[in-house]
């Protein structure tokens, strides 16, 4: 899909040290694995004590001094599986990190007025919405139906969950940041970024819970 060339509706430029250096991050994971990996394979050993022979036919030995040789093969390789497998690990969960956060947001047809302030206009209401990430591993102008797309009604800390229902009726959650964000080309404030995003998509309403309770004197 071709991403939009006019201005977004929202758009994240001061975006965290993580997404600034995901690439950094996965070439210095990958270097250390490789170096222990490396490391494992040819200096796993182990001490080796000298036999009786070996002892009485070295006539030149001096004290007992220490000799090591290499672990089995399967004690190498299995230790190395690790080092992959963990360096693996922080690769995927540094990607898919990068992947959720959201750099700019389109919507079709563009809502007119200010969506900033608290008060509730009738507002011609989006129909879909382009979404952007952050290099190869975030969104590429996914397009999905605003109807699709909700709130998380947790109370965020710093950055807004928005939970989309993907072709397949899979979801998905995004990671929207709320600091050094614009909202139609203007400088924000956090409240604003949340009072923005809660007017264009809604929240999530969650299943009510039963409580427990007095129970009502039969009449």
């Amino acid at each position: 899909t071709n991403i939009p060339k006019d201005q977004p509706f929202y758009e994240l430029k001061k975006p965290s040290i993580l997404i600034k250096f995901t690439w950094t991050l996965l070439i210095a994971d990958a270097v250390c694995t490789l170096a222990m990996c490396e490391l494992s394979w040819n200096y796993f050993t182990r001490l080796v004590e000298p036999t009786k022979s070996a002892i009485s036919d070295d006539s030149n030995t001096t004290g007992n001094t220490p000799r090591y040789e290499l672990r089995p093969t399967y004690q190498r390789a299995g230790l190395v599986f690790m080092h992959l497998a963990f360096g693996g690990w922080v690769a995927f969960m540094v990607g898919m990190k990068s992947g959720m956060n959201v750099k700019r947001i389109w919507l079709t047809p563009r809502p007119r007025g200010d969506l900033t302030t608290t008060t509730r206009k009738a507002i011609a209401r989006p129909k879909v919405a382009t979404f952007e990430g952050f290099g190869s591993f975030g969104l590429r102008g996914d397009v999905l139906d605003v109807k699709q797309c909700r709130l998380s009604a947790a109370e965020p800390a710093d950055d807004l969950t928005l939970i989309v229902t993907t072709p397949g009726n899979r979801e998905q959650q995004l990671s929207i940041a709320t600091k050094g964000v614009y909202i139609d080309g203007k400088p924000v404030s956090r409240d604003e970024v949340c009072t923005s995003l809660s007017q264009v998509f809604g929240h999530r309403t969650e299943p009510v819970t039963w409580r427990s309770g007095p129970i009502l004197d039969a009449q």
